[in-house]
């Protein structure tokens, strides 16, 4: 189906190849589509003129431009790449089979031609293959999905092109065995063998297979089916096999004589809560203490600059406040801010240990862009309007930090976390990144775009979601009055499920607010 006969040699020839981890930003996944496009249009016109291995190929080239003409790709690209299965054949077939194809004209005379039509491709790395497996699988423990929903590609109604084939289901399965989701590792890999068994079909299957399936039964300590599969592969005679799975035989046993349990690798977001909160169960909400006081209303903010238009605000919960404000940006100003971020985007970082801002791919999926309100005056205005609503300063950088614009990539999600800075002692794995007097007050952040399923602002303490709605802005208090912080506001962006998601980000810090909220020394008290 696909050619990947010829290896990677010829990379070494291509002139400004830029390698992007993709699948933490839809953002360059959209750009990946229009340099496939000029792929296609080039491998066109050097097929024309070379007869070697042309069969394979053509059959390529049909398949890929079949689903881009049935998709019209070119001109729908957000459609496209808005289900994970469509975006995980695109890193797919950038990683693995675009690489192959060019490779493979490495021997032929022409090649300089070929590669001369190119323009700058992004060839997609190991990470984001594997970034793309890790978000199907995050995407069906969050959002309860079924294998054979996933396999058809029926996200939530939404149709991918072109089902999963058994290979890429062993494949999914054997990187969920490999980062420690045993038993979905176990369902996907029972899922192919169960496939060949019904369509008599030995393409995807052999003894790696076999072997495999066996770890997943035994880290999920299904300890007798986990014998009865090593049993089968000892059957085969395999010498090669014999030594470890005699280990994994006389492990099993014992584990299965002592009634022990499997392993279960839990993250962050495999709360059943998370989980409830993120799919939107209203059931799973917990109300406000005083319910009657949420209302609707337009604010000015006490500015006067807004006494002649006035935005509306939505109060969500009054303890701890979380207010949501419409229509408090425009599609123009989301299009300039947008614009101004793109070519500044580099994969979100977190704080680790000794303060070291490391890329993290698993607690935070995504990719993001720091301005200042000195670059462009649509930021400036944006920043002014946060100070006029919310009463606070925002100056940069003594009273708040630069705007940050984020784009989440495929299954793109955000851990539980505080947006508060903790005090080392209290966490080693925080640093004090912020000026030692400082912390973050609140949090203001806009929505820049919808998102047609998942992708909510969950505040799993306090049992509250937010829908990303475009133009809209989300606001909440991270300290209390007192200055302590509130730790209530522990809150997570849930995967993306269909569609892209964009925000901006301006966090307030408490320095420079001493008029504008003044202390309340109870600790526990709230805003009124």
């Amino acid at each position: 189906m696909y050619v990947v006969s010829y290896l990677l040699p010829l990379l070494l020839f291509i002139p400004h190849i830029s390698l992007h981890e993709l699948f933490t930003s839809i953002q360059d996944l959209k750009s990946s589509v229009y340099i496939e496009s000029d792929m296609v249009k080039a491998l066109k016109t050097y097929l024309s003129g070379e007869a070697v291995r042309i069969d394979k190929l053509k059959r390529f080239l049909n398949e890929v431009d079949s689903i881009r003409h049935s998709d019209r790709l070119d001109d729908s690209t957000e459609d496209y790449l808005d289900n994970p299965i469509n975006a995980f054949y695109m890193i797919r077939r950038l990683h693995i089979t675009w690489e192959g194809i060019i490779a493979s004209t490495l021997t032929l005379e022409n090649y300089k031609d070929f590669l001369s039509r190119i323009r700058t491709p992004i060839i997609s790395k190991k990470e984001d293959f594997e970034g793309a497996l890790d978000a199907i699988l995050r995407l069906q423990r969050v959002y309860n999905l079924t294998i054979e929903d996933i396999v058809v590609g029926n996200i939530w109604g939404n149709i991918a092109y072109q089902p999963l084939c058994p290979q890429n289901c062993r494949v999914i399965g054997e990187r969920a065995l490999q980062i420690g989701y045993f038993n979905q590792a176990q369902k996907w890999l029972q899922y192919v063998v169960n496939l060949n068994a019904r369509n008599n079909d030995n393409d995807t299957y052999d003894m790696d297979l076999d072997e495999s399936l066996a770890y997943s039964y035994f880290f999920n300590g299904n300890w007798v089916a986990a014998l009865e599969k090593i049993q089968s592969i000892l059957n085969e005679g395999d010498p090669l096999r014999f030594t470890r799975m005699n280990q994994l035989k006389h492990q099993a046993l014992m584990n299965h004589q002592e009634g022990k349990e499997g392993i279960v690798m839990n993250r962050p977001w495999d709360d059943p809560v998370y989980h409830k909160l993120c799919r939107g169960q209203q059931e799973i909400q917990q109300p406000s203490s005083d319910s009657s006081s949420m209302y609707c209303k337009y604010t000015h903010g006490g500015s006067f600059v807004l006494l002649l238009q006035p935005y509306k605000m939505e109060v969500l919960r009054m303890d701890p406040l979380i207010a949501l404000y419409y229509d408090v940006i425009s599609d123009k100003e989301i299009g300039v801010i947008k614009t101004l971020a793109v070519p500044k985007m580099a994969t979100s970082v977190t704080i680790g240990k000794d303060g070291i801002q490391t890329p993290s791919t698993d607690i935070r999926v995504s990719k993001g862009a720091w301005l200042k309100d000195e670059e462009n005056v649509v930021v400036r205005r944006v920043d002014k309007r946060i100070e006029y609503l919310t009463g606070l300063s925002t100056l940069e950088p003594d009273h708040a930090e630069q705007l940050q614009v984020v784009n989440y990539g495929i299954g793109g999600q955000y851990d539980p976390h505080y947006d508060f800075k903790k005090d080392v002692g209290e966490d080693k794995n925080m640093v004090d990144y912020i000026h030692a007097s400082q912390n973050r007050i609140a949090t203001w952040m806009f929505y820049l775009s919808d998102v047609d399923a998942g992708g909510y602002t969950a505040f799993t303490a306090i049992k509250t979601i937010v829908k990303p709605i475009k133009n809209a802005a989300v606001f909440w208090w991270n300290l209390l009055p007192s200055g302590e912080r509130d730790y209530r506001t522990l809150h997570a962006a849930c995967p993306v499920l269909l569609g892209s998601k964009w925000v901006a980000n301006k966090w307030i810090h408490n320095g420079g607010q001493e008029f504008r909220r003044p202390c309340n020394l109870a600790p526990d008290k709230g805003d009124t």
